[in-house]
């Protein structure tokens, strides 16, 4: 395996419609079923499956170029870490969206919580730039989980 580039992608919570996914329909689920107590600031970090996959074809097809510096491409022959992650987004922004959508209020709470935020500084030197944004992804949560009423 020696020589062999190798990007570790780091996402946070994938969202996108699907039966599977966890944040468009298993965690809504777990919503619906009494899990909905959070601190609305609390950080929600997350990246939308369509950027991923289009990062990940980039990767796979060469079109991130290799670099001896990682902060510009992949270290040819090593293993490079990258963390891919949308915008800002709070845990108040994604349960609101599940909320509305399924009709049930979510229980905010005030205990400390973590309010930073995934830097995606190298993926974006690497020419990534996402094209989902936040509002757009909340949209497709709240279409997908209304659909299910």
């Amino acid at each position: 395996m020696g020589g062999l580039t190798t990007v570790l992608v780091r996402p946070p919570a994938i969202a996108g419609a699907g039966e599977t996914s966890t944040w468009n329909t298993l965690r809504p689920q777990s919503f619906r079923d009494g899990d909905r107590s959070v601190n609305p600031a609390k950080s929600w970090a997350w990246v939308h499956v369509d950027d991923l996959a289009a990062f990940l074809a980039d990767l796979a097809v060469g079109a991130v170029a290799t670099s001896e510096d990682p902060e510009q491409g992949p270290v040819a022959g090593g293993t490079t870490p990258v963390l891919v992650a949308g915008e800002p987004a709070t845990w108040g922004e994604y349960l609101g969206a599940v909320g509305q959508a399924t009709g049930i209020e979510p229980e905010w709470t005030d205990e400390p919580v973590w309010t930073g935020q995934l830097r995606t500084d190298r993926a974006r030197r690497w020419g990534w730039t996402p094209q989902v944004g936040l509002d757009a992804a909340l949209a497709e949560l709240r279409e997908g989980l209304t659909a299910q009423r």
